[in-house]
């Protein structure tokens, strides 16, 4: 439905206006204090109640204020509202009438105008003074989908980032704790057991012993010869002191030869055991151990040196690994954006090339194409944009009006005003209009109807 006509007698500085607009659009053109403004004041008196009432809206000198709005589809009225206005009573009318002519009043005006009729089409500057926040969650309104899959693809989005970042600081501290270590070559790949050497040591220690041991033997082997040649010097002196008593120590002779005969057996056998210690004395290798020691005291520092050479390598191959990752953190975040493409395009949002960008609505510069806020474009860039969004908003044209206001036509250029007329004729929206002239032979506002189509 749209605005057929109107008739507006003793309403703030009006005393009668009366047009027919047949659903076409509506320019309200003159001075300042023409009552451009009136008119729209009346529109919103009318549809949104006595809460809108301005101060002193009865004519100076009359009674009481009459507004009257025709709606319709076509040139086919289909619904009057009336208000009258005095100085202690406000009343509003709403009468239907059927294609046969025939008429009822609707019982209940306030619910019915307030049905049929979107608050921001009648004043679209709310719209612009939304912040960005609020606009992208009246679009949320228009695709109640689209707010939980951006949702969920922003969520899963940070994560992403979060993760990211999570691996740049591990990669950074990887590469400050490589950066302090020194990579030594020639080093084998594990650490030396220290309790190894330390057998090798106790080993070499346990094979030297020996020669100590023969060394006492020969010692022991030494002082049993010694022992021997004093027996056989004492036996001698003996056999002398024996040989004169031959006779009566035949007897004892015998027996000392017989133990002089086993000492020298004694000692040959020794000396036979003595010329062997002493080959096996000449002939033994004893174990270096200060090679062993020293490696022992420099195994400490070497197998930090190794450690240090296994982190380096498990260092750099976890920063490989980091780098990897975090590269593909980047293409990630890539498809998570042009999921979030995806699921904007198949919202099907109201107006081509309209995008939710990061809580803020989005749309292509008409000079670079590049996408901006919608709020840096300009108020005549930003027209034929909220057309298409507010049309959105707007009841079907069977069920109430599409009409938007223009409060300030000024902001206008040529080419953005016949883009604003191109949306609104695409969308089925009847547009009244206000344009301020700075001068006029008439003080009167002036009422243009143009053609919607």
């Amino acid at each position: 439905m749209n605005i057929q006509s109107a008739v507006i007698e003793q309403f703030k500085n009006l005393t009668h206006v009366e047009f027919v607009a047949d659903g076409n659009h509506i320019i309200l053109r003159g001075v300042n204090g023409s009552g451009k403004s009136s008119i729209l004041d009346a529109l919103m008196v009318a549809f949104f109640g006595k809460k809108l009432l301005p101060d002193d809206p009865i004519f100076h000198g009359a009674e009481s204020s009459k507004i009257t709005w025709n709606i319709g589809n076509g040139n086919q009225i289909q619904f009057t509202v009336s208000v009258k206005i005095k100085p202690d009573d406000f009343s509003v009318t709403v009468t239907a009438y059927t294609p046969t002519g025939q008429k009822a009043t609707i019982k209940s005006p306030a619910a019915f105008l307030e049905s049929i009729m979107f608050r921001d089409a009648a004043d679209p500057q709310a719209f612009f003074a939304k912040k960005d926040s609020e606009q992208v969650e009246m679009m949320y309104q228009i695709c109640p989908e689209l707010k939980s899959k951006l949702s969920k693809i922003e969520s899963e989005y940070i994560t992403i980032q979060n993760n990211r970042s999570l691996i740049k600081a591990d990669g950074e501290r990887k590469k400050l704790e490589l950066e302090k270590l020194s990579y030594t070559a020639g080093l084998p790949e594990t650490e030396i057991d220290p309790a190894d050497l330390m057998l090798e040591l106790s080993k070499a220690n346990e094979h030297n012993k020996q020669l100590d041991q023969l060394k006492e033997d020969l010692v022991r082997v030494n002082e049993a010869i010694q022992s021997d040649n004093k027996v056989v010097e004492q036996s001698k002196r003996r056999v002398q002191q024996i040989l004169q008593q031959l006779e009566l120590l035949k007897q004892s002779i015998a027996t000392e030869e017989a133990e002089v005969e086993t000492r020298r057996a004694s000692i040959t056998l020794n000396r036979s055991f003595a010329a062997n210690v002493e080959r096996e004395i000449a002939e033994f290798k004893p174990v270096d151990t200060n090679d062993i020691k020293e490696r022992i005291n420099k195994c400490s520092a070497q197998n930090q040196k190794i450690r240090d050479n296994i982190r380096c390598k498990q260092l750099e191959k976890e920063i490989d690994e980091l780098r990897v990752k975090y590269a593909k953190g980047l293409e990630d975040m890539k498809a998570k954006d042009q999921e979030k493409i995806d699921v904007i395009k198949a919202a099907n949002l109201p107006v081509e090339g309209l995008t939710v960008g990061d809580n803020c609505l989005m749309f292509p510069d008409p000079n670079t194409g590049e996408l901006v806020r919608l709020k840096s474009l300009s108020t005549g860039q930003q027209w034929s944009v909220v057309v298409g969004i507010l049309a959105s908003f707007l009841p079907a044209p069977e069920n109430g009006l599409r009409v938007l206001v223009v409060r300030n036509l000024n902001d206008l250029d040529e080419k953005n005003y016949l883009a604003m007329l191109e949306a609104a004729n695409r969308h089925g929206i009847q547009l009244i209009m206000h344009e301020t002239i700075k001068k006029s032979d008439s003080s009167q506002c002036e009422i243009i109807i143009q053609e919607s189509k």
